[in-house]
Order: structure tokens, then C-alpha cells, then sequence
């Protein structure tokens, strides 16, 4: 991501990271919390934009600053929050609890730094989706979306980017869950993520080197929840959570669809995942004047399009659309914004982070056009419930296993999931891959629909009560359950896999067991505080000005990351660590230099090597 940057501590640092950045502009904000405790906030501004940080009053009756960015949903009060504005105007209407001293366990993607005269607390969403990578010395901690931002800032300092040991061969493993870190520790030592369920407290008594200690503990602490206490579903029967499921996935969308201005940008395919939201959109007409539906015209994909086709004909919808594009929103006077340098976009947002090279040209300025996508809905489906380590790892060579046994565990442990869980695999997953992967709309905008991407649809998956629990590939899940609720005639209707295709027997034994309860048409509309053009997308030019030597403009994209990789190469190429990342330089110059593989996928393996220049 490439986002933001917070970072508070003793005011000399603080002015050293300012002065270090290569451009002191009004994206830069500096305050002061105390004659020696400064912060610093780095973020893209425009305009007459609102100041960064706001005040607010907690229930205890004291006054706490914070900084926020991105959106917050919060099923239980009815409600989102829009930028720190909205975020300011739901901490009031709810009588806002007191922000410093425990995190908001709700959805959306935001990060969100509170702080009083004595307590900073730091966390972002419950699934992590807007990422938090830190680190921290006695007298400072800073905090980013961006790996590569912060270890500037280390060397800016003085301080340390060595390899962290720990994750050399998670790091150099080319399996698809191995493209996102895989552990809350980075490959850079001291800096590390922040995983589902865990926050940063700083005491500021003791970040203060002017209040004498005689044993000064560390004033910056992670405190990590057990994961497992943060999903369940209360006392909830199968049917009852299900509705309250299907009642917030109705809400999240219709939060968005109430928006003025605001226009869905939908996919959909042949498939159960973008079908189901499909389903849940035909519930309110009005909602489908809003979206404009896109299918893929590829030859590989021409059986999605089939299907999609007969669906548009029989529920009367269309898509593929010029007409219909929402490409341009000339109601709004808002154009999307050119990325001139999409490689150095990359490096900020994913580089040692997520290995896939998604290359973007543009993002809009604020978030007038959301994508609504069937992102993470794997972890509903208990797509990793039944999947064991040895079984996509292998054992030889021995050292490689071990290791990448050793961080999975250790993380998991860490999370308060024991060794021996069952379906250990599927709790690494929602924590690490999942957050990671399915967050990757964020270094383009903060606001985009990933409804599967909730709490109590994810306690029900791993709940004994879920008669679908164990996942097996082709049959019936809870999902089916949702869309049989929803539409069963949409149900009925034949998928691009022909092995998903559900009968009508199986449909109608499903509706007589859920029984007549499921009336999911009644919901309270949610509370919107804040508004989308308070949001601002796109990284700072401060940050783009640190990644102007991976400006590729023009070149092309495999060749360009070939020749980074044939340098990062040359450095390690003979040593032990090239032993070890062989296989995957190997890969990376079999798929770069072939002009029909995807790019980026292409560059994955080389993401893994590129990453070193992250180092001293």
C-alpha cells in the first residue's frame, strides 16, 4: 500500500524523518503532543481538504485526538463512517467509547492512530485490510501501509535493515499462499504487521525520555487477541445467524447504494461467488440502476459469458455496457487521476508484502466509483479447512520444511491457534493471504465492497452448528444456502462449471429445512456519517518521489522487471540465500521471458528477489 505514514516520538526524530522526506509540502502535518513528544502525518492532500487530525470527546469525559483514514462498517450500531469527518461524526452519535484504550472490532478498511495525554493506540480493521507495518525504538514508533516507505526511514535514521532470518524460505516458497507474508514478522528485521485482532499501544509517559524511570519498560507494545474470541456467533442457531448474515451483506451494499453520486462497478462471471452478490442485488431493483455489471469477452472465457448472457436475458438486466460506463463522472466534476509511474506504485504499495505485480494507470481522486467484488468469500467457503501443509510443501529439502513449519506455527501461536487445530491452514489463511490479498485495492482507493468479507458469515463457517464445516470441492456450502434463500430460480440456473449446477430436489430439501424464518427482506436501513469526497485516494507525491528511479514509463513491463531481477540477482547470486532463492529465479526468468504469460504473474516469483533492495 502507499497511503500514509504516522509516526510519533521525541521531537528531534520527528524532525529528522521530516527532513528527510524529499518533499515538506501540505502533505506533511507535524503537531505537538507534549514539550518533547511530536507526531507526524504523511498523506495525499487536495484542495481545501479538512485538517488530518480531530478531537473528540470519549465516554469517560476526557479529550483524544486521532488520525483515520478509510471507511468503517459497523453491523451491530447500523452504520459506516466516511473519512476522519464521518469517523468524528459516528464517534459522537454513538457516544464513542474511549479510543485509546481498546480497538473498534469492526469492518470497512481504515487504519486509525487515537491518542490522549498519556496512551497511543494504533490498529486498523478487523480483517486487516488496510495494512499497519511498524516499527519502533524507545523513543519513537512509525507506522505505514508501505514496507518500502519505512525502511527509508531506518536508514534515514541510522538504524538497521538486515534480513530477517526467519522468513528467508517462506520468503523464496513460490506457492500461491506464499505471495503474501506469512507471518506478522516482514523480511526486514524490527518491522513488522499487524495481523486480525491485534493493536499497538504506546504508553507516552514512557516514550518520554524527560520522565525519570528506574526500570524502564518498552513503552510500544503489540497486543494480540486470541483470534478464535473475536469469531463467534453467540447463541445463534445455524438458520438464525445465517438470515443475520445475509441481513449484513444486504446492509454493507446498501450503505454504498444510498451514497449520492456513488456508482458500482460490478463483475460478474459464471460462477457461485459474484452470482450470489448478483442475487443479493436483484433484491432491490432500484440498486441494479446503480451498478454497471462488466463480464469478461475473453476467449478463455467465453463459457462465463454464455452463462452470463442467458442470465442477463432471463432477469432483464445488462452488461458490457459503453453506454452505461461509469468510466467518466462528469455529475461529480471528478476525473480518475493518471498514474505516471506504475512500477514505483507497485514498490510502494506491495513490494515485500504481496509478490503479484498489478500494475495501475489511474485511481480515482475519491471513491465515486467502488468495486463490488466477490473477494474473499474462500474464507466462507472453507476453501483451507481441510488443506495440510505437508501436502503442499514438501518435505525435501528438510531445512526449507522446517523453517516454513517453524513461522507458521510460531504465528499461529501468537494468534492463539494451538498446532494441533483443526483446520489450521484455514486460520493462517484469514489472517495472513487473506488480508493481504484481498486488501489490494486500497493503494487505489479506500473504498471498495468485499461483502463476503465478514465476521459472523466467518464464525459460522468454523462453527460446529455449520453442517458444511468440512470443505469438499464441488459440493454444497453454506453459500449455496444464502443464494437458495435469496433467489431460487437464480440458483437453479446453470453455472460455467457444470459440477456447481444445483437441482431443484436439492433446492427445495434446502428451503423446507431452513424453514419459512428466513424473512430477509426486513432490514433497518444503515446510518451513513461522512461523506465519499471526504475520502482521498492515491499515494502521497511525497512517497512518489521516493520511487522515481522505478519509473519504467513506456518500457515494457516484463522486460523492465527482468533487468531489476538480473541486478538483485547479481548481489546474492553464488551465496547461500542464492541457493536458496534458485528455484524461484529460476521461475521468474522461465515466465518474464515468455511473451504469452501473464505479467503479472509473470513477475511474482521475481517480487520475491526484487525485495532484497529493501536491505542495507
Amino acid at each position: 500500500m502507499s497511503n500514509y505514514l504516522f509516526a510519533m516520538g521525541l521531537t528531534s526524530i520527528i524532525e529528522d524523518i521530516q527532513a528527510f522526506l524529499p518533499i515538506v509540502s501540505d502533505e506533511c502535518t507535524i503537531g505537538k503532543h507534549s514539550e518533547s513528544i511530536s507526531y507526524l502525518i504523511v498523506e495525499r492532500k487536495q484542495g481545501n481538504q479538512e485538517k488530518s487530525i480531530h478531537c473528540v470527546d470519549n465516554e469517560l469525559g476526557g479529550k483524544e485526538n486521532f488520525f483515520f483514514k478509510g471507511w468503517l462498517n459497523d453491523h451491530d450500531k447500523k452504520s459506516i463512517s466516511l473519512g476522519a469527518k464521518g469517523f468524528r461524526e459516528y464517534c459522537i452519535s454513538h457516544e464513542g467509547k474511549t479510543l485509546t484504550s481498546s480497538p473498534l472490532d469492526v469492518e470497512g478498511s481504515f487504519v486509525l492512530a487515537a491518542w490522549d495525554e498519556e496512551k497511543l493506540l494504533i490498529q486498523n480493521d478487523l480483517f486487516s485490510l488496510f495494512p499497519v507495518v511498524y516499527f519502533s525504538t524507545p523513543n519513537l514508533v512509525v507506522a505505514s501501509d508501505s514496507l518500502f516507505v519505512l525502511s527509508k526511514i531506518r536508514k534515514s535514521l541510522g538504524l538497521p535493515c538486515t534480513l530477517n532470518k526467519n522468513v528467508v524460505y517462506s520468503r523464496a516458497w513460490t506457492h500461491g499462499l506464499a505471495c503474501a507474508v506469512m507471518s506478522d514478522e516482514t523480511m526486514v528485521k524490527g518491522i513488522n504487521l499487524l495481523t486480525p485482532g491485534s493493536h499497538i499501544s504506546v504508553d507516552l509517559k514512557q516514550l518520554d525520555p524527560k520522565r525519570f524511570m528506574m526500570l524502564r519498560p518498552s513503552a510500544v507494545k503489540t497486543i494480540q487477541r486470541n483470534v478464535k474470541s473475536l469469531f463467534t456467533h453467540g447463541n445463534l442457531s445455524y438458520e438464525e445467524a445465517l438470515i443475520e448474515g445475509v441481513r449484513q451483506l444486504r446492509g454493507s451494499i446498501s450503505a454504498i447504494m444510498q451514497l449520492d453520486n456513488v456508482r458500482v462497478k460490478f463483475g460478474l462471471s459464471g460462477g457461485l461467488d459474484s452470482r450470489l452478490l448478483l442475487a443479493l442485488l436483484l433484491k432491490n431493483p432500484k440498486w441494479m440502476n446503480r451498478v454497471e455489471i462488466t463480464s469478461s469477452t475473453h476467449p478463455s472465457r467465453s463459457k462465463d459469458l454464455e452463462i452470463v448472457t442467458e442470465l442477463a436475458q432471463k432477469f432483464n438486466f445488462e452488461f458490457n455496457n459503453s453506454n452505461q460506463s461509469f468510466d467518466r463522472k462528469e455529475e461529480t466534476g471528478i476525473s480518475p487521476i493518471r498514474v505516471t509511474n506504475s512500477f514505483g506504485l507497485w514498490v510502494l504499495a506491495s513490494m515485500g508484502l504481496f509478490d503479484m505485480m498489478y500494475l495501475y494507470r489511474s485511481y480515482w481522486p475519491s471513491p465515486v466509483v467502488i468495486e463490488m467484488g466477490g473477494h474473499g468469500v474462500e474464507i466462507i467457503k472453507g476453501t483451507f479447512s481441510e488443506t495440510q501443509l505437508s501436502t503442499i510443501l514438501y518435505r525435501k529439502p528438510r531445512n526449507r520444511y522446517k523453517a516454513i513449519s517453524k513461522e507458521i506455527r510460531t504465528a499461529l501461536e501468537k494468534l492463539g491457534i494451538n498446532s494441533d487445530e483443526e483446520s489450521l491452514l484455514q486460520w493462517h489463511h484469514l489472517c495472513f493471504k487473506s488480508t493481504i490479498q484481498n486488501g489490494r485495492f486500497v493503494d487505489r482507493t479506500n473504498l471498495a465492497l468485499r461483502p463476503f468479507l465478514n465476521r459472523l458469515l466467518y464464525s459460522l463457517t468454523r462453527s460446529e452448528i455449520n453442517p458444511f464445516r468440512q470443505y469438499i470441492d464441488g459440493e454444497p456450502t453454506l453459500l449455496h444456502d444464502i443464494i437458495i434463500m435469496l433467489n431460487s430460480e437464480l440458483t437453479a440456473h446453470p453455472f460455467e462449471n457444470s459440477k456447481y449446477n444445483i437441482t431443484k430436489e436439492y433446492i427445495d430439501g434446502r428451503l423446507e429445512k431452513l424453514g419459512q424464518q428466513n424473512d430477509i427482506n426486513e432490514m433497518e436501513p444503515y446510518q451513513v456519517h461522512g461523506s465519499v469526497m471526504d475520502i482521498l485516494n492515491g499515494p502521497p507525491e511525497t512517497f512518489m518521489a521516493m520511487v522515481s528511479d522505478y519509473n519504467f514509463q513506456g518500457q515494457n513491463q516484463k522486460k523492465a522487471t527482468l533487468e531489476l531481477l538480473e541486478k538483485q540477482w547479481s548481489n546474492i547470486v553464488g551465496t547461500n540465500l542464492g541457493k536458496i532463492f534458485q528455484s524461484a529465479y529460476d521461475l521468474a526468468r522461465t515466465r518474464l521471458e515468455d511473451p504469452d504469460f501473464y505479467p503479472s504473474s509473470a513477475g511474482t516469483p521475481a517480487a520475491k528477489i526484487l525485495s532484497f533492495s529493501l536491505l542495507d
